[in-house]
């Protein structure tokens, strides 16, 4: 297994884990009115936004496409936790509930999606960000450099190439056009050599 395969099944499984953190800080949140345990509503803005500042650290290696993939990995496992968690009273067999207990339940899914996405986004793109400005070691710092370097100086010798290749053009057609000339110029002599001097008219 190459190292990018492994670097994407760590991306995988760190998505997954935060998305069931964020799920964890949710449902306790929305399950406060039946337990002792209420972490406060303002958890529910900071755990997107940090567990998606991780996924955004260690996304910044691969294209920014698999940050945002991530951050719907987060989203997709933290909202299935959530369902998962209001709905095991039911699932398991616990008790009953009314009608109106799914409604409660739809309302909390959505809110759930409508708040992990984008806070979950937000915190990935600054992560990332901050990974590539600040983590990123000088290694990699000077290997970017030289490489930059060395596409600047292929592109002049490139240009330095057809430069040579249109003056080369230039002159191939200059020599052309004075062999044009003079060809030109031979033909009329041939022409004027090999016609006939006219006699003069005798006089009377």
């Amino acid at each position: 297994m190459d190292k990018e395969s492994i670097l994407k099944i760590k991306i995988f499984i760190w998505a997954i884990s935060a998305g069931i953190i964020v799920s964890f800080f949710f449902s306790t949140n929305f399950l406060a009115w039946a337990t002792s345990f209420n972490p406060g509503d303002s958890v529910m803005l900071i755990s997107p936004i940090m567990c998606g500042l991780m996924l955004g650290i260690v996304t910044w290696e691969v294209d920014a496409i698999y940050t945002v993939f991530s951050s719907f990995i987060l989203t997709t496992v933290a909202t299935v936790g959530v369902v998962l968690t209001l709905l095991s009273p039911m699932l398991l067999g616990a008790t009953w509930v009314l009608g109106d207990y799914y409604i409660y339940v739809a309302q909390n899914v959505m809110i759930s999606i409508i708040l992990i996405l984008p806070l979950s986004l937000l915190g990935a793109m600054v992560g990332r960000l901050f990974a590539e400005n600040t983590i990123m070691s000088s290694i990699y710092r000077v290997e970017r450099d030289q490489l930059r370097s060395e596409t600047h100086e292929w592109y002049m010798m490139l240009e330095e190439k057809l430069d040579e290749k249109k003056a080369a053009i230039e002159d191939l057609r200059a020599k052309q056009q004075e062999a044009d000339v003079e060809a030109q110029e031979n033909l009329k002599e041939e022409t004027q050599e090999t016609d006939p001097v006219s006699p003069k008219p005798l006089d009377d």
